[in-house]
């Protein structure tokens, strides 16, 4: 079987494509001001805060990946 060792830079891609659903959230909350459904703009601000989440947690496990990896290319 054969294994793959997924390194920080793995999170790092993943960081970037929340980042990016962010600022489109960001964008139709503001576009979606002018009407719509009153609960439009607060889905998109909680959708907002979750993927804010998912990031944070994301960098604490980084660093622990990063000395996983630095580990197991030592042996």
């Amino acid at each position: 079987m054969n294994k793959k060792i997924i390194g920080a830079n793995k999170i790092v891609h993943i960081e970037d494509n929340i980042k990016g659903v962010m600022v489109l959230l960001d964008g139709l909350a503001h576009a979606e001001e002018t009407g719509a459904h009153p609960f439009q703009k607060d889905a998109y601000y909680t959708l907002h805060y979750a993927l804010e989440k998912a990031l944070k947690d994301l960098s604490t496990i980084k660093d622990s990946v990063s000395y996983m990896q630095n580990t197991l290319q030592k042996n």
